[in-house]
């Protein structure tokens, strides 16, 4: 895959584009755009319009990211908006390190 992004008229939201190739034998090339605004450091929010190339099995997909400490994240997603039972809910709690 491959995605551009660039910071666009205030500080802190960012403008993503790409593309992606998922299977080289079958499939041609899906796009995808995004963007997502931080506030200070601490909550990031997203949002994403992919899997473009035919309509139907195109996807909305919002969510949120809190810091509850410097290296603790929560996130909260809508994957799939908008498609009745097709849409799904992640909650994901991450930890970024090393080691």
């Amino acid at each position: 895959y491959m995605v551009l992004t660039r910071e666009y008229l205030i500080h802190g939201f960012e403008v993503s584009f790409g593309g992606n190739i998922f299977d080289f034998g079958k499939d041609g090339v899906y796009g995808f755009a995004g963007a997502n605004f931080s506030i200070e450091n601490k909550l990031y929010l997203i949002g994403e319009y992919d899997n473009i190339k035919q309509m139907p099995q195109n996807r909305i997909n919002l969510g949120i990211n809190f810091f509850v400490a410097d290296k603790v994240g929560v996130k909260v997603v809508g994957r799939n908006l908008f498609k009745g039972i097709q849409s799904e809910r992640i909650a994901i709690v991450n930890y970024i390190g090393e080691f």
